[in-house]
């Protein structure tokens, strides 16, 4: 490439010093040969070394491109590397969002099934208080009925025993049937007796009382009634209780039944009199009925 270039200035010179007829010549045409091919000389070094400059410039830029083009395909690779790992991370994002959305929702539900656990647990708290509360009743109540079951059990039992005392005393009976009928010696007395213990004139009233009831009807009867209860009564102060009420008892159930007995006025009667027996701990030969 130079020396095409310094041949093509040579041309150019000679073409130059090879003036038309008639055309006058510039300054300096009449240079000397010599000088004319220094001068050629000098032209042609200098072009050569302008071509060697150009070329050596190029040759620099072309490296520069080179290099050039390889960042920018490194960055090139760099970038689409990075856009693969952002639509990843994208990606990633979206599914996380997803699952976070997710989670979320399932949190949400959670929760409200933990305030409907929350909401039963005070329901069952509340119905277990209101069990315990019937169960400390039922109890109360069963130990009630428990009292109560031994009581008739124990009232049975008495019962028992007064059943098969009246049955034992059917001589007894008997006999209480036919002193009602016969009379007695000094029964028209109404009187107490002196010295009577409180429980021998709780005795001695019912006898009196029944000679009463046995001889005398309707208004009669009730003022003589009410005349020897109000004579004995003092007597009989300091008397069992039980004693008190099964001999006012008694006379009540004479009273009453004599003119027109019922089913149960001897059982009454008997049930009455053992009361007192047994209060005062007499027998009935010792009561005299």
């Amino acid at each position: 490439m130079p020396e095409n270039m310094g041949k093509l200035a040579g041309n150019t010179l000679d073409n130059a010093s090879a003036a038309k007829p008639g055309i006058r010549r510039p300054c300096g045409q009449g240079i000397p040969a010599a000088s004319r091919k220094v001068i050629l000389l000098a032209a042609r070094m200098c072009l050569v070394f302008l071509a060697v400059a150009l070329a050596t410039g190029c040759g620099n830029y072309k490296e520069k491109l080179q290099e050039a083009q390889q960042s920018i395909d490194k960055l090139t690779a760099e970038n689409k590397a990075l856009m693969e790992k952002v639509a990843s991370l994208t990606q990633e994002k979206t599914s996380l969002k997803e699952k976070l959305d997710s989670a979320e929702k399932t949190g949400a539900e959670l929760e409200g099934q933990v305030a409907s656990l929350k909401k039963a647990k005070k329901e069952l708290s509340d119905t277990n208080s209101e069990l315990q509360a019937k169960q400390n009743e039922t109890r109360k109540e069963m130990a009630t009925l428990s009292r109560e079951k031994t009581e008739l059990l124990e009232e049975n039992e008495r019962l028992k025993r007064e059943i098969a005392s009246t049955a034992a005393m059917q001589t007894g009976d008997r006999a209480l049937r036919e002193s009602l009928n016969k009379p007695r010696q000094g029964e028209a007395a109404t009187k107490p007796s002196e010295g009577l213990s409180p429980c021998d004139a709780v005795l001695e009233f019912m006898r009196k009382s029944e000679q009463a009831v046995r001889r005398h009807h309707g208004e009669q009867r009730s003022k003589l009634l009410a005349q020897i209860r109000q004579e004995y009564k003092p007597k009989m102060q300091g008397a069992p209780e039980k004693a008190l009420i099964a001999s006012t008892a008694w006379v009540d159930e004479l009273a009453k039944s004599w003119d027109k007995p019922g089913d149960k006025t001897v059982l009454n009667l008997l049930v009455n009199r053992n009361e007192v027996l047994r209060a005062c701990n007499k027998t009935p030969a010792e009561a005299g009925f």
